[in-house]
């Protein structure tokens, strides 16, 4: 029933996309009336079917009905072993191996927004696992919007931690170890340490000196793998070890000047009229700097259209570049907006950034808001203007606003 017949389809949002048949999941009042017997038989024949649709290479979606009913026998906290263990440690090891990223993008969904309930060390271990599965991922090109995926199953495990978990789960781990820190993903590092912080202040855990040596080399393996800086303003809100570790251990502090090179960099793409020329030069550039969206969004601006060109140089470019760029253009963007006054110019920046989002999907909407707010604007001027272009952006356009519209439509809250 729930696995549906392979001839009986139903479509999908996406292009060409269609999954199996069957759409109605079995009843949480049947769920609940079987022996734990049954209902651990049913997860495995389940984990089963979908290892041998993952071996097939099936290009057909597992149907709603399996992956919804699928969802509700994880949550139940006597078949834990067979379910949530045995779904991070063989199901979505075996699915990411075969590459079948439908199946690993619809079982990442499903964690995400549908088990709320699973013990902490089991999210610790899939936190563990992402950033296992992030990194030959994070150099694909073409992979954006999986790697995003899983970036946002990460972000939501780290700061879904409960405050004593965070305690009891971090301290488990060994510094030297990589398994919940990110080893690309400056982002993520950070809402760890923020989630750190949140966890100390509440259950005054720092008062002895061992857990201050702890708390010390976490840090210390953080920055180890994405270095990074904090504004003033933050740290004197950071509890008394992480404050101190911060500023004996300073992070990088950018001394180039962002605006001349920019312009530098943009005056040469203009001077440069074959196309070959330009790829090779602006993808050896990725190598070296990450100011490609800040041109782009100069290209924009100006010409209100995207030049094949610069798309064939975008292709190039694999998720983990992507978003090192997207902090450039987030420190580019505090700049020009700083320094515009209010009017034109500034209407004009917004419509640009917009479609950058809306019309040329290049910079994912959810990232950029993370690296706006999670960048380093020292005083009240440049934290200032960041959150103000965080509220032109979602708030002023109508893209946004139709977005949420449409999705408050279809997903009713019953």
């Amino acid at each position: 029933g729930i696995q549906s017949s392979q001839k009986s389809t139903v479509p999908m949002p996406g292009v060409n996309c269609v999954a199996h048949g069957a759409t109605v999941p079995l009843s949480m009042t049947l769920l609940d009336s079987l022996t734990i017997h049954v209902k651990m038989s049913l997860i495995h024949n389940i984990g089963q079917h979908i290892t041998k649709q993952a071996h097939n290479k099936s290009n057909v979606a597992l149907s709603p009905a399996l992956v919804e009913t699928y969802a509700r026998l994880l949550v139940y906290m006597e078949t834990e072993t067979i379910g949530i263990k045995q779904f991070i440690t063989n199901l979505l090891p075996v699915v990411f191996k075969s590459q079948v990223w439908g199946i690993l993008h619809a079982l990442l969904e499903m964690f995400s927004h549908r088990i709320h309930h699973s013990p902490p060390h089991y999210r610790v271990q899939l936190l563990s696992t992402i950033h296992h599965m992030s990194v030959p991922l994070s150099a694909m090109p073409h992979m954006t919007q999986l790697h995003l995926c899983l970036e946002s199953v990460a972000l939501r495990l780290i700061s879904g931690l409960g405050n004593s978990e965070v305690m009891t789960s971090l301290t488990r781990v060994s510094p030297d170890s990589k398994s919940v820190i990110s080893g690309e993903s400056e982002e993520l590092n950070k809402v760890l340490v923020l989630t750190l912080a949140r966890a100390i202040h509440v259950t005054g855990y720092d008062s002895s000196s061992d857990s201050s040596r702890w708390c010390c080399d976490f840090l210390k393996a953080v920055m180890n793998h994405t270095p990074h800086t904090w504004p003033t303003h933050t740290m004197q809100c950071f509890p008394r070890a992480i404050e101190e570790f911060y500023k004996q251990v300073p992070g990088p502090r950018d001394t180039h000047s962002l605006k001349k090179e920019v312009e530098e960099e943009y005056r040469k793409w203009k001077s440069m009229s074959n196309e070959n020329d330009i790829i090779a030069h602006f993808s050896l550039q990725h190598q070296t700097s990450t100011l490609f969206l800040c041109l782009l969004f100069k290209m924009v601006l100006e010409t209100d259209r995207v030049p094949v060109e610069a798309y064939k140089v975008l292709e190039r470019l694999g998720p983990r570049q992507l978003m090192s760029h997207v902090r450039t253009l987030c420190d580019f963007l505090v700049l020009e907006f700083s320094n515009s006054s209010l009017g034109q110019y500034l209407s004009k920046c917004v419509d640009t950034m917009n479609a950058i989002i809306w019309q040329y999907h290049i910079v994912p909407v959810d990232r950029l808001m993370l690296c706006l707010a999670l960048r380093t604007q020292e005083g009240s001027s440049e934290a200032q203007v960041c959150m103000f272009i965080i509220q032109l952006l979602l708030l002023r356009p109508l893209e946004f606003r139709n977005r949420v519209k449409e999705f408050v439509t279809d997903n009713m809250p019953d």
